[in-house]
């Protein structure tokens, strides 16, 4: 904790006061970074309140003299939101294929409980086929043929960045 100058252990009350102060000055710290970035990008001209060089005007005359028309933004826009909508969807699909995101579905007991240990896929001869079987073995040696998959979801920010896009795309169609 703070340099108390005795050798006893911190109490309560001071562990809560320096977990708060903690937080605070990180708090305060995140906000001096994102003010400074703002101030920056203001006086480079974004929000349109100076001229600069990422002034509203500015960036259409540079998109405009590297070609780019109303298609290519609305195929860009429209590829952002998609790749931000389905992103997850093909890396559970890939982990799914692959024998990814796997665990035990052994039950342990009575009660229920199942193992739920990481297992590896291990491809075998069928039994009455010549094609191969999956097999699936836990860290404590349960031999199965099912799993449990486990697949990724969005969060918080996965679906602002999809919403986000979105927005982007049917202001942009609005406009």
């Amino acid at each position: 904790m703070w340099n108390r100058g005795t050798p006893y252990p911190a109490s309560r009350e001071e562990k809560a006061l320096n977990g708060y102060i903690n937080r605070r000055v990180r708090g305060f710290g995140l906000t001096l970074i994102v003010m400074g970035l703002s101030f920056g990008l203001y006086y480079l001209g974004l929000f349109g309140g100076v001229s600069g060089p990422l002034t509203p005007e500015n960036i259409g005359d540079l998109l405009v003299g590297l070609g780019v028309t109303r298609f290519h933004l609305a195929i860009a826009l429209s590829g952002a939101f998609v790749c931000a909508l389905t992103w997850n969807w093909v890396f559970n699909l890939i982990c799914r294929a692959a024998g990814r995101r796997l665990t035990c579905a052994k039950t342990l007991n009575k009660s229920g409980r199942i193992c739920g240990a990481a297992v590896k896929t291990v491809k075998l001869k069928g039994e009455t086929s010549d094609r191969p079987v999956r097999q699936y073995v836990c860290q404590q040696g349960h031999k199965l043929s099912t799993a449990h998959f486990h697949p990724l979801e969005k969060g918080v920010v996965g679906h602002t960045v999809w919403l986000v896009t979105l927005a982007f795309f049917l202001i942009f169609l609005a406009v």
